[in-house]
């Protein structure tokens, strides 16, 4: 695999996150949160790169635990080629709180992702993020995530 593929990669899984469905007591904008972050998930494990964009904003922005920093053009350059390395790619997700303020959203996630690298081997990744959420015009997009 590419080395920038693969650096690229654990940030770009960490997006998704399986349909849970929103919970009794979550508030209004949490239920909206919630529901976008459904859908991202659905993009991500159908390797829908157009949808996916639909949820980022471009000013979002990754920090990994090492601190490097992943822009939102990194991400969308890498898509198709994370895609057609991993074609099997799937990923599981809990969302373990969603904290809204106003138009803000922070949302803490685990994720494992399973997929099947290209030399034939099967490979797990275990990835806890915190993510940010931000309303822009109605829509609540992702802005940023940090590796935590």
């Amino acid at each position: 695999m590419h080395p920038n593929v693969r650096r690229l990669l654990p940030i770009l899984l960490g997006l998704a996150l399986l349909p849970i469905g929103a919970r009794a007591e979550d508030t209004a904008d949490q239920k909206a949160v919630r529901t976008r972050r459904e859908a991202l998930t659905k993009a991500v494990n159908d390797h829908d790169v157009k949808a996916i964009k639909s949820f980022l904003d471009p000013s979002f922005t990754a920090k990994t635990k090492d601190g490097q920093t992943v822009t939102y053009e990194q991400i969308i350059q890498a898509l198709d080629q994370i895609f057609e390395n991993a074609k099997d790619f799937h990923e599981t997700t809990n969302i373990e709180k969603i904290e809204v303020n106003g138009d803000k959203a922070d949302v803490t996630v685990s994720e494992t992702d399973t997929f099947t690298d290209p030399n034939g081997n099967k490979q797990t990744q275990n990835t806890h993020t915190k993510e940010s959420w931000k309303k822009v015009k109605e829509r609540w997009m992702l802005v940023g995530e940090v590796d935590v």
